[in-house]
């Protein structure tokens, strides 16, 4: 290879490696990540399984009907604050449950910073899943814009919906609006630049990631605008401005909750990573059966989490049998 070829070809690795340090936290990544499975940590007659990061999944064992879930969405990427990124909705309840299920979790990420227009991005949702049973969705609350906090992630029921992304500046503009319980959040209005509006619905398979600000790469921004949360149905980002003139933050996502759970309940909104935690009374021995049926033998996703969503990226076949 010449002299010249393998500068060009440097030159096309570095801008692969710009690009993907400037999407990091906002597209999936095309490798699989294979299924990792969490450990139960019991004490006192009382078991609790944490589903962070990537993907894991618990495998319900025999004697539990019923488990306690509490689940929080992240917050926004506040720079060098966190607490000027919206929070991320946070709420528990319990959901029932048979031998066998596999529940799936996965959490969103911190949105970070994106180059090169340096907007704060929003932060993923948090999901719990069933094979193809969504069963609850905490939103990610929006990134943080020059002045102003984004908007908070939705739960269930009356606080499904997103916060919007408040607006900043002359007042000109239109400030980015949150999920909903049937809709996606619009982008908001900049002066120059609109914000672009969140996705919607999600699955089981797939969470859907915040409103992307916009990014020019030849114009400097005075006042970027911040991205949208993911959830249920994401969050809009906020406009952004060349100058002076009108900006705003991003806007939540919404949340969801299968109409099975009972006694939900809304918990004080989350800053920082997303969790899923979930706590089962031990059953004791002569509640456990003397032969166990067939485990789950069905498809389980395998799971990749990205900034302001996670999305499923195979499918494998789980079959274990027990007997007892």
């Amino acid at each position: 290879m010449s002299e010249r070829s393998r500068g060009r070809t440097a030159r096309r690795a570095c801008a692969v490696a710009g690009a993907s340090v400037a999407l990091a936290g906002t597209m999936a990544f095309a490798s699989a990540i294979p299924a990792s499975a969490a450990t139960p940590d019991c004490s006192g007659g009382v078991c609790t399984v944490t589903l962070t990061n990537n993907d894991k999944e618990f495998t319900v064992p025999a004697g539990v009907a019923s488990v306690d879930v509490s689940i929080a969405g992240t917050s926004g990427y506040g720079g060098q604050n966190p607490a000027d990124g919206g929070p991320g909705g946070a709420f528990h309840f319990s959901y029932p449950v048979s031998f066998g299920d596999i529940l799936r979790g996965g959490t969103g990420r911190d949105g970070g910073r994106l180059l090169p227009s340096l907007s704060y991005l929003g932060g993923g949702a948090s999901a719990l899943s069933s094979g193809d049973k969504l069963i609850a969705m905490a939103g990610g609350g929006g990134g943080s814009a020059d002045g102003c906090r984004g908007g908070a992630g939705g739960t269930f029921g009356d606080t499904q919906s997103g916060g919007d992304g408040a607006l900043m500046g002359d007042g000109t503009g239109a400030p980015a609006t949150g999920g909903t319980s049937t809709t996606a959040g619009a982008g908001g209005v900049g002066t120059d630049y609109p914000g672009g509006p969140g996705d919607g619905p999600s699955t089981a398979q797939s969470a859907h990631m915040g409103g992307r600000p916009a990014n020019p790469e030849d114009v400097a921004l005075a006042h970027p605008g911040g991205g949208g949360g993911g959830g249920y149905y994401s969050g809009g980002a906020g406009g952004s401005a060349v100058g002076e003139g009108s900006w705003g933050c991003g806007a939540g996502g919404s949340g969801y909750l299968d109409g099975a759970a009972t006694d939900a309940v809304n918990d004080a909104p989350h800053v920082g990573a997303g969790f899923i935690v979930i706590t089962y009374r031990e059953p004791d021995s002569g509640e456990v059966p003397a032969i166990d049926p067939a485990l789950g033998a069905g498809s389980v996703a395998a799971a990749g989490v990205v900034g302001g969503g996670f999305l499923w990226l195979r499918r494998r076949r789980r079959s274990t049998n027990a007997t007892g």
